[in-house]
């Protein structure tokens, strides 16, 4: 009896650590588990869980002040990853069950704001980062 309950520790420490690892000196790219990715460059954090079955995530600038976050309700039981373009600071997401959109930071007032981009004749924000157009479930292409 004392090996099962081992056994069960074990499994819901591994389990719970690997929901939170941390990603320091991240270099930007694709993002497909949950974890806190650190750029090496230190201007922006991206933190990504699960909370109540729902994909969660929240990206920080430098003084760890809120950049933004999820504003919505991606299943994260459904096949999505994300992509931070370094070159333009936006954060590309993909999620099976509601599509694909961008955070992008306004030339205005350089805040950022998300755009969703799969709808017919949409006109891109931006250029989509081929290594984030790589990943794309070939329905999404």
């Amino acid at each position: 009896m004392r090996f099962l309950a081992f056994i069960f520790l074990v499994f819901f420490l591994s389990l719970y650590t690997s929901c939170n690892r941390k990603h320091e000196n991240w270099k930007g790219g694709v993002i497909k588990e949950y974890g806190i990715y650190t750029l090496s460059n230190r201007r922006f954090t991206i933190d990504v869980k699960s909370r109540n079955g729902l994909l969660d995530y929240k990206v920080f600038g430098i003084n760890s002040e809120l950049i933004f976050e999820t504003a919505e309700n991606s299943s994260c039981y459904s096949t999505w990853f994300m992509f931070w373009d370094t070159k333009n600071d936006a954060l590309w997401i993909s999620s099976s069950d509601i599509g694909i959109f961008v955070w992008i930071k306004s030339d205005k007032e350089g805040k950022h704001f998300k755009k969703e981009i799969m709808r017919p004749n949409y006109k891109l924000p931006l250029e989509m980062p081929n290594d984030f157009y790589r990943e794309l479930p070939q329905s999404m292409k």
